[in-house]
């Protein structure tokens, strides 16, 4: 990769300097506007690809080598400084006079903007020392951020460093009584960087939006956040300010502000449903090898045959040779097309039940198996019809209908998700009865995993690693899939409108064709049920995100249509998108 260019020497925060910048936001908007930030997707790039500062231009964009040979590496698991400053010691908060001597202030010019990939954050920093005397620092970092956190790990997924404003030839202090405004500016990116997700899986790269479990009733779970911020902060030596730090490393932050960016994603690419499917069923067949050899070896183990378990271990490591795929998660071979062929173009529910006096009654239920999609919303107003064909040996009266949105919230704390979920894994469609509804994600593959895992974990326990080995990334796999948290919530849509023949109607009339009875009529329902007053007492504000898929964190949706007649009820799940 051919090394970036830079038309225009970086800003320098020269001590003693006073206020030179514009003081008011609209000529600080505009300067932001005019001014293109040496930003970088992450430092490890910046560290890769940088050049080093021409010695015979003094204003050479500040480079990596310029940053680690004015500022020691932390002591943080062998990273630069750089990479390290979201886990330092903040000391801002405690009573130290260095601390309260500096004051930073960030500001957003469009502070509650919903702002999607491609679009320009703009800003102004403003960095002041009112105290007596001078404060030395080591490092200014100007920073775009997104940030995953669960109750297992805290984890930056997109890091963007704005080099700008960092001193090349002068030494890093603020003057006592100076002050100075820099502007602050990114461009969102549509992607994030491709080793974020160690599987490769388009969609794992996809930006994915703000989930604030403190903010609107997103129905995600309570204690997880995706978040994205920019953050200014002056960074030095603990020892310098006269604290130690309670951190890995001696550098704390001195001061710094974190200003909340609301981004919603518009680009999202996911790969086709039948390399979904075919990505499912190569791992379980992977597993599946797995544990054929585990009890052919478990075989020769209870025969105490020494040559056997040689030969047979030699073969696990050849079959373990021939599939592994490098840096891929899945085997070489070509994935089988199993969605495409098992992909029906039609839901069909079928029911048979006794009628008082022994009357048998055969009931079928059509629609198509299409991913219905509604456009984001804050506030979701979409009106959608659904195509419903009935067929029945006698007319049946339908006594209501109803229609939920379902949505599907799934996270792993620790392993990445090995795989892109779809709605074939939600649901079979199997018309489950109303009371214990077991076509759901969590039975078709959470349950699936669990099960696997127990195998795969008591076959090691009984023949040892020695005798049965396995790759790491396929275990990492397995507890991946089998510790899944998923949250299932149904909202019930206001008044759907039952219609035949193109005429409203409340209940549905039947035609004798041939010894039997069929009726065509379409569901209408409106979302801005979800947005009712009933609800809206629950959750003051509810936002319906967009699907994503995440290495850690997958939104879903579905919509629920229960058809009731009485003796006999109808549950079709069809697939659902919110798109923007």
């Amino acid at each position: 990769m051919s090394s970036p260019r830079y038309d225009q020497s970086p800003s320098t925060f020269q001590p003693g300097s006073e206020s030179l910048e514009p003081t008011n936001a609209s000529a600080l908007s505009a300067q932001s506007s005019a001014f293109k930030p040496h930003t970088l997707p992450s430092y490890e790039l910046h560290t890769n690809s940088f050049f080093t500062p021409n010695e015979d231009n003094d204003w050479e964009c500040t480079s990596a080598r310029t940053i680690e040979q004015s500022v020691d590496s932390a002591s943080v698991t062998g990273e630069t400084l750089v990479d390290s400053i979201p886990k330092l010691d903040d000391i801002s908060k405690d009573d130290n006079a260095f601390a309260k001597s500096i004051k930073v202030v960030l500001t957003i010019d469009d502070p509650t903007r919903q702002y999607e990939p491609g679009n320009t954050i703009h800003g102004s920093a403003h960095i002041e020392n009112s105290g007596d005397v001078d404060v030395d620092y080591k490092f200014l970092c100007i920073s775009f951020e997104g940030r995953l956190l669960n109750p297992k790990q805290t984890k930056n997924f997109l890091q963007i460093i704005d080099l700008n404003c960092q001193p090349v030839k002068v030494a890093p202090v603020v003057r006592s009584g100076s002050s100075r405004d820099l502007p602050v500016s990114f461009d969102i990116p549509y992607r994030l960087l491709d080793n974020e997700c160690p599987h490769d899986l388009m969609s794992h790269l996809n930006l994915p939006p703000s989930v604030d479990s403190k903010g609107a009733r997103v129905f995600g779970f309570s204690n997880t956040d995706l978040n994205y911020c920019v953050s200014v902060r002056l960074v030095g030596r603990g020892a310098d300010y006269g604290v130690v730090s309670r951190g890995p490393s001696e550098y704390v932050i001195l001061r710094g502000d974190t200003k909340r960016i609301d981004i919603i994603p518009t680009e999202v690419k996911n790969l086709p449903l039948a390399t979904q499917n075919g990505m499912l069923h190569d791992l379980l067949a992977r597993i599946d090898k797995k544990l054929q050899m585990a009890h052919e070896v478990s075989k020769v183990l209870g025969g105490r045959n020494l040559e056997g378990i040689e030969d047979l271990v030699g073969s696990i490591e050849e079959v373990i040779k021939c599939s592994s795929k490098g840096s891929q998660s899945y085997s070489t071979a070509p994935i089988p097309v199993v969605g495409e062929s098992n992909h029906k173009k039609v839901i069909e529910l079928k029911s048979v039940f006794v009628r008082p006096f022994f009357k048998k009654i055969e009931m079928l239920l059509q629609t198509p198996n299409t991913v219905y999609c509604i456009p984001y919303q804050r506030n979701l107003h979409e009106i959608l019809t659904i195509p419903l064909s009935l067929k029945s040996n006698s007319p049946v009266k339908l006594k209501s209908i109803r229609v939920s949105l379902g949505i599907l919230s799934i996270r792993s704390d620790v392993y990445p998700i090995p795989l892109e979920i779809n709605h074939d894994m939600m649901f079979k469609n199997t018309n489950p009865p109303i009371t214990n509804d077991t076509d759901t994600f969590s039975h078709h593959i959470i349950s699936v995993f669990r099960a696997k895992y127990h195998e795969v974990r008591d076959a090691i326990q009984e023949m040892g690693a020695e005798n049965f080995k396995i790759e790491q990334e396929l275990v990492n796999s397995i507890r991946s899939m089998a510790m899944l948290k998923d949250k299932m919530v149904e909202l019930p849509l206001c008044s759907p409108v039952l219609t035949q023949n193109e005429q409203p109607v409340s209940t549905i009339a039947w035609t004798k064709v041939d010894n039997a009875y069929h009726c065509d009529v379409e569901v209408t329902v409106d979302f801005a049920g979800v947005n009712s007053k009933q609800l809206q007492s629950m959750f003051k504000r509810i936002q319906l995100l967009p699907n994503f898929q995440y290495c850690h964190e997958s939104r879903l949706y579905y919509l629920k249509v229960v058809l009731d007649f009485g003796d006999n009820t109808f549950v079709a799940k069809l697939p659902l998108s919110i798109i923007n």
